[in-house]
């Protein structure tokens, strides 16, 4: 993976040491607190229980916790119409928004949803 910094291009690795590795570990080491997220681009019936998923680790309810686990088909299928209508724009702020510990698959939810507060990156 490439990074553009100004007119540097610097490669990207995970590998034990690396700048991005480094970054990397500091973000997971941040308290939620820190993550200055902007609940105001969900709809405004999605915002509490987001906030306490992310927040509090509460477990959401059917359509978001689908939508969290990017099970698609369960997001579809529990979505009530006005959720129905804006998965496209709740999936494209879950992937900007949202740190990437806590959503992308079952396995990430359950473990951020047991996760206790100053246990981040374990």
């Amino acid at each position: 993976m490439l990074l553009v910094v100004g007119s540097k291009t610097e490669s990207l690795s995970l590998r034990k040491g690396s700048p991005f590795s480094t970054i990397c570990k500091e973000v997971v080491k941040m308290p939620v607190s820190q993550y200055n997220l902007n609940y105001e681009g969900l709809p405004e019936s999605l915002r509490l229980g987001v906030k306490n998923y992310v927040e509090n680790r509460l477990r959401p309810g059917s359509f978001l916790t689908a939508v969290l686990k990017n099970d698609f088909l369960n997001a579809v299928c529990t979505a009530d119409p006005t959720n129905s209508m804006l998965l496209r724009d709740i999936a494209i702020w879950v992937y900007n928004e949202l740190p990437m510990l806590c959503w992308g698959s079952s396995d990430k939810v359950e473990k951020w949803l047991n996760r206790e507060e100053g246990n981040h990156g374990t």
